[in-house]
């Protein structure tokens, strides 16, 4: 009965002693520094199948970190893209692998600039609905949860400041 307890105890230890150790070298043990600010959807037209999400991105930690992923619960793909203009005064979406966010500063992702492209729209973005989005950095490999609300432009840049929550607590 012993031996069959400690084989017990081990697995459990290695699962969630071990097996996060290995699998993220790299994250941080303390509290997440990423915090989400007046998060946004722009509203579009039923038939498009793409749309865009707008934020303040602060990290109130003190080591530099980078957003890595992002998915939505609206569309197939989530992708972090930048607008460029180029030497023709012609903007061209350009997709990111990484958001770079440094410590003690925020990164906005504005219109006609870095943001988040939704591709692939599963259903209508229309005022007044929340979308789901789920955000990884580098030093947080779990992933949170942001509530952002749709609305027009006007609208969206004076949305309300919205808490980031963890799934992991």
């Amino acid at each position: 009965m012993l031996a069959k307890l400690t084989v017990e105890f081990l697995k459990t230890w290695i699962w969630w002693v071990l097996a996060p150790a290995v699998l993220f070298p790299y994250s941080s043990l303390g509290a997440p520094s990423i915090e989400i600010k007046g998060a946004w959807v722009r509203e579009v037209p039923p038939v498009s199948s793409v749309a865009a999400g707008y934020m303040v991105i602060a990290n109130t930690g003190d080591e530099d970190d980078r957003l890595v992923g992002v998915s939505s619960s609206v569309s197939k793909f989530a992708e972090l893209h930048t607008s460029e203009v180029d030497d023709k005064g012609v903007a061209k979406m350009k997709k990111l692998d990484t958001i770079a966010v440094p410590a003690g500063a925020s990164v906005e992702l504005k219109p006609y600039g870095t943001h988040i492209m939704l591709i692939e729209l599963t259903k209508p973005v229309r005022e007044g609905d929340e979308v789901l989005f789920g955000i990884g950095s580098q030093l947080t490999p779990r992933v949170d949860v942001v509530d952002l609300e749709v609305g027009r432009a006007a609208a969206g840049l004076a949305a309300p400041a919205i808490a980031l929550q963890h799934l992991l607590a």
